[in-house]
């Protein structure tokens, strides 16, 4: 009865000025695995962490990386159903922008209309606030764009930052030492699977990156394969500074 009262409840403020159908939506970006974006001299890259306990699961079922256009794509962590959701949107803007305009929308433009949209679920009764944050990356015009957006539908521009996932303060802060503006894609892909692996609690055994980088020539896929090669030479750093202590 009392969850049920929960959820009839329209969404309001507690007595210590917090929504608590947001925290529960951010709970729920915190449980699951954490995503990393970082701008380097030329483009984006955005790696993801997706769980595999099961050996029959094949990798690509688990979509954490969502295409918008050629220069555009979103990156998740939470429920990944919602931002499904959410990158369908985005990608109905961005074709209905370009019929209307005969030109493409701004990452910017796109990141905050996706933002309205999950801060309109924070005011209405009747609707569930999306469980997931999102990192919407791209370039313009030459210039690297890094975008987040929390289930509050707050959006901010960053150099990198990573969401999702527990200890996501210890690699913010990881990020902030490692961050420099001459940094290159490779330097940008082996930061990103540092602070991913490096950062998490359970075996790094049971899990599998998936990345992709963003420039002006458009979007690309890293290879399984390389992701695999870049997890290993992190998983064995990892190893022999433990071996050392």
């Amino acid at each position: 009865m009392a969850d049920r009262d929960f959820y009839s409840k329209g969404i309001d403020f507690d007595v210590q000025g917090t929504i608590i159908q947001i925290e529960h939506a951010k709970e729920a970006v915190r449980k699951e695995m954490p995503t990393v974006g970082i701008v380097f001299d030329g483009g984006v890259v955005l790696i993801v962490l997706k769980k595999t306990e099961r050996k029959l699961v094949l990798r690509d079922s688990i979509q954490k990386i969502f295409q918008i256009d050629n220069r555009i794509v979103v990156s998740a962590s939470g429920l990944i159903p919602d931002a499904s959701k959410l990158a369908e949107q985005a990608r109905l803007d961005a074709t209905d922008y370009q019929k209307t305009f005969n030109e493409s929308i701004g990452i910017e433009e796109l990141a905050k209309e996706l933002g309205s949209i999950m801060q309109s679920h924070t005011q209405c009764f009747g609707v569930r606030i999306f469980g997931v944050s999102l990192l919407v990356a791209g370039v313009e015009n030459c210039q690297p764009r890094l975008f987040e957006i929390d289930p509050d539908g707050l959006v901010l521009e960053y150099l990198a930052t990573s969401i999702g996932g527990e200890k996501n303060e210890e690699r913010i802060i990881i990020l902030e030492n490692r961050w420099h503006e001459k940094i290159t894609e490779e330097e940008a892909i082996t930061l990103g699977v540092d602070v991913l692996i490096g950062t998490l609690k359970e075996n790094p055994v049971f899990t599998t990156a998936e990345g992709c980088v963003i420039t002006a020539k458009g979007f690309k896929k890293i290879p399984f394969y390389e992701m695999d090669k870049y997890v290993e030479k992190t998983i064995k750093k990892i190893e022999e500074e433990i071996g050392k202590k």
